[in-house]
């Protein structure tokens, strides 16, 4: 289950997913599972004093990638992620391309009403983002 934690911008082995296919996977679902099988134990990502192994991130991002296909989110479907950067980020990212779909990016800094624009859209039929998050665009978004 994805936590709540405070997140910062050190993010340090992020870099490894989006090396462009030197092992011959043909998607982030198979490099993903193929790295937790791999690295199980190694720390995969290091954020706010906290490691994540290559097997909890792959079970976190699992979790999610479920939790989508249950509330009917398919291959093709975009979903929009507006957050800092942390390790649920990462989470969020590879659930959505693990069950195909489309990953679109929200600044953070953006207003409440520019970012409900990018996410309308985008097309988007979900939105990940951290509680305070939602919180502040729905307070900003009702006060316009």
């Amino acid at each position: 289950m994805l936590s709540n934690l405070a997140c910062t911008n050190r993010l340090t082995v992020y870099t490894f997913m989006t090396t462009a296919c030197p092992t011959g996977h043909n998607t982030t679902a198979d490099l993903i599972e193929d790295a937790a099988q791999r690295y199980a134990a190694k720390t995969f990502i290091h954020d706010s004093g906290r490691d994540l192994s290559f097997e909890t991130v792959f079970m976190q991002v699992q979790h999610l990638a479920n939790a989508l296909v249950a509330r009917d989110f398919r291959s093709g479907d975009r979903a929009a992620i507006w957050a800092p950067n942390c390790a649920e980020w990462i989470i969020a990212a590879l659930a959505i391309q693990y069950v195909g779909g489309t990953l679109v990016t929200v600044n953070t800094r953006y207003k409440a009403g520019e970012a409900r624009d990018i996410i309308a859209d985008s097309g988007s039929s979900v939105l990940v983002s951290k509680a305070i998050t939602v919180f502040n665009f729905v307070s900003l978004n009702s006060s316009m």
